[in-house]
């Protein structure tokens, strides 16, 4: 019997490779991720893609930062990294054959960096490893998926059906009759955890933005033996949210969950102007990154939205007014193109 890690879209040097974001992963992977790993003497880890963020450079700070808390202890303790490349891996938007992985981490004998389809054998589990797909790997990728006879398929895939992020569902991609003939798919790309059927994305190992607040991130830990899978959750978050009214209880308020985060206080109600700035420097001093105020909250009632109220984000605005107008082109292709262009904007905001 085998445990194998699998460990979604990493993106180290990501929110402009923040010191607070480097710090984040780095209590994740050297307090969580890697003791578990030892622990439960699991010798291999699969790597989903966007393992690094930016498709061009990274942060010579950020890319030291990964090597220490990351591919060094691995190689330590004689563990196996297998990385599949994903779109913020490559150079070029349509070709693989540039990438950060395999430049940044030639000098690990323990790594290896798949821009090819392959099937590998773990136990005598057999396993599809499918980098991401683009116009110069297209004909290769769909012959070998074709003439594989693995049961198994993990990928960075663009799947139509499931949610970019929680709450926005992709309308584009491939269909997900493309990959019937697998028991089960395990994907990157999308960074929320979502299954349908026998496609499963496991999300990313750690919140990257604001979107990802209140959304379980982690990794999964797949058995040869039982030929299934248990979600680890990550112990860290970054993003915390606050209800503030003049009824709350500052007193027992857990001041401390908020260290080390970036908050944002909604205002329920205010009408103690003592107690509300007494609250909001108790935040600062405890040793938040950043604090933000949303004054407004009337559309919210105990914590959550009424029913008869619609929300839209950014991406929802964005694809009404797509719809709404006259193109020649394929609408679905552009809601694909604005929604990856937006993700990558969000990584970046600090």
């Amino acid at each position: 019997m085998t445990k194998v890690a699998y460990l979604g879209d990493v993106h180290f040097g990501a929110r402009n490779s923040s010191t607070q974001f480097i710090e984040y992963q780095r209590k994740f992977f050297e307090n969580q991720f890697i003791p578990y790993l030892i622990e439960n003497e699991i010798k291999l880890v699969i790597q989903f893609g966007d393992l690094f963020d930016k498709r061009t450079s990274i942060n010579t700070r950020a890319l030291y930062c990964a090597h220490n808390m990351f591919f060094k202890p691995l190689k330590k303790h004689g563990i196996e990294l297998k990385v599949i490349l994903g779109n913020h891996d490559i150079f070029y938007l349509e070709s693989l054959e540039i990438n950060s992985p395999e430049l940044l981490l030639m000098g690990y004998d323990n790594v290896m960096v798949y821009r090819e389809p392959t099937e590998i054998l773990v136990d005598a589990v057999a396993i599809d490893l499918i980098p991401w797909i683009c116009k110069e790997n297209v004909d290769q990728v769909n012959k070998f998926m074709k003439e594989s006879y693995s049961d198994y398929c993990i990928g960075h895939f663009e799947i139509a059906g499931f949610p970019h992020y929680r709450g926005h569902v992709s309308e584009g991609g491939l269909s997900p009759s493309v990959f019937k003939k697998y028991k089960n798919v395990w994907s990157g790309h999308f960074h929320t955890r979502s299954t349908n059927g026998n496609i499963s994305y496991i999300g990313t190992p750690m919140e990257i933005t604001w979107q990802d607040s209140d959304d379980p991130r982690g990794f999964e830990v797949f058995d040869t033996d039982t030929l299934k899978t248990q979600f680890v959750k990550n112990n860290y978050t970054l993003f915390h949210k606050v209800i503030y009214n003049d009824q709350l209880d500052t007193q027992y308020f857990n001041f401390d969950e908020l260290k080390e985060k970036y908050v944002k206080v909604v205002i329920e109600g205010k009408t103690n102007p003592s107690k509300y700035n007494s609250f909001i420097q108790r935040i600062f001093d405890i040793g938040a990154y950043d604090v933000s105020i949303v004054e407004n909250f009337q559309d919210y009632f105990g914590g959550e939205v009424q029913e008869t109220v619609k929300l839209e984000n950014t991406m929802d605005v964005v694809y009404s007014y797509i719809d709404s107008i006259e193109i020649n082109s394929e609408k679905e292709d552009l809601k694909s193109l604005m929604q990856r262009t937006y993700t990558e904007a969000m990584n970046v905001t600090i």
